[in-house]
């Protein structure tokens, strides 16, 4: 963790930050409040393990001259709709053609790392190392002042920094626990349980830090428990059922319901984040192709459904998404049929009122290998370096309007290159 002085933040912003960076989980006050034209909000997502990009937005066809890279390139090609060339399987029909005029494909991401846990971070914090919070967390410590909880965190990548068991959101268990809080249905013996795990996670907490960032982040998240509020507000916005898990080709996704309890929980002035997982197991070393399409029709069928519901709810004008995962699959598959880790990665970055969608920026070869591009006009420029996902943090950070905040509290990337992704032209 990088030592911040006292002297660089208020006393006020500091725990602010500390909060955003160390709430993996749940512990809300609603102020029943609707939200204001001035507001944003964030919603990222994970892919955890590593997706296919041939088979999404950065498709690749067989060729003669090499081993065989996709399946499906062996009887159609590639298309484009709204700017997007994408792989035409699965549902990317419907989910570009309805979606591509508000989404920024950014290819050509090198994380520089086959390994899971290095790639995360990379993707989500724009550094390989440990302890910088994540893009939802400085989102959440910048635009979250007032709020009783700046981000919440379904299971999927955070920063890293705390865990504490049972504090990660369920959406499945969301609503009956916040009804019996409310009308303090639980047993003496489950509460009682309860608080002794949560205080002995949070012992282990404080003995594991050792700055006095880390320490102040782990009191500023047990104060903010110990004193929330009325959860009624919150209770009452959820729906009676939660949206039912989508069926994978091994497993369910709860994405839906994830997207769910963030949206009513922006709706409800509980929060200004969310780190949401789009479930699936996309580390796929055998069988490849046809898992991890099934992982992409659940997460664009997933994402439909945000914003569609952010459009019910008053909410789509101010909401961002932006979608991605460790890193890529290689260009061949093995000898069981699937693919392994990829440096490559990609970002999806989608905004309504933005007027930017409908482009894809950046490149890779036929074999998938980042083509250096030039920062000004993004095409290629062998001159330059790969892009990397700090280059696209920073752009991120502008964007958000964060890029201020950022910077005064020592989490900016200095000197990288400015990359022109917001550009129309």
């Amino acid at each position: 963790m990088t030592e911040i002085s006292m002297e660089t933040l208020s006393r006020r912003r500091f725990s602010q930050l500390a909060l955003a960076s160390f709430c993996t989980g749940l512990s809300l006050r609603s102020t029943g409040t609707e939200v204001s034209q001035e507001e944003r909000f964030l919603i990222t997502v994970h892919a955890g393990g590593g997706w296919d990009l041939s088979l999404y937005c950065d498709p690749k066809v067989n060729s003669e001259q090499l081993s065989k890279i996709t399946y499906w390139s062996d009887t159609a090609e590639p298309r484009e709709v709204n700017g997007i060339t994408y792989a035409p399987v699965g549902n990317n029909d419907n989910f570009f053609t309805q979606y591509g005029s508000r989404t920024l494909v950014i290819n050509g991401v090198d994380t520089q790392t086959n390994a899971h846990s290095a790639g995360e971070r990379h993707t989500w914090t724009g550094d390989a190392g440990e302890g910088r919070p994540s893009l939802a967390v400085l989102f959440g410590a910048t635009m979250g002042e007032g709020y009783p909880l700046p981000v919440i965190n379904f299971g999927a990548f955070s920063s890293g920094l705390l865990e504490i068991q049972g504090d990660r959101v369920d959406p499945d268990e969301l609503k009956l626990y916040l009804s019996s809080r409310i009308q303090n249905t639980g047993s003496d013996a489950e509460v009682a349980l309860w608080k002794k795990y949560r205080d002995l996670g949070f012992k282990q907490a404080l003995a594991r830090r050792s700055s006095q960032f880390g320490k102040q982040g782990v009191i500023s998240y047990q104060q903010y428990l110990s004193s929330a509020g009325s959860l009624e507000g919150l209770a009452t916005a959820l729906p009676s059922e939660m949206p039912e898990g989508l069926s994978l080709i091994d497993g369910t996704s709860e994405l839906l319901a994830e997207i769910e309890v963030s949206l009513q929980a922006f709706r409800s002035g509980t929060t200004v984040a969310a780190e949401c997982s789009a479930g699936g197991a996309w580390d796929t070393h055998s069988r490849s192709e046809g898992h991890q399409i099934s992982y992409l029709s659940a997460l664009n069928t997933s994402i439909d459904y945000l914003w569609t519901r952010a459009e019910a709810l008053g909410l789509a004008n101010k909401l961002t998404v932006v979608l991605s995962s460790d890193f890529g699959r290689t260009p061949y598959y093995n000898s069981s049929g699937g693919k392994d880790h990829w440096p490559i990665n990609s970002y999806l970055v989608m905004d309504k009122r933005s007027g930017w969608g409908g482009r894809t920026l950046g490149l890779t070869d036929a074999l998938q290998n980042a083509v250096p591009i030039s920062p000004r006009d993004m095409r290629p420029d062998q001159n330059e370096p790969p892009t990397v996902p700090a280059e696209v943090h920073a752009a991120l950070h502008k964007f958000l309007g964060i890029d201020g905040y950022v910077r005064n509290i020592g989490y900016d990337f200095g000197s990288v290159r400015n990359l022109n992704l917001w550009a129309n032209g």
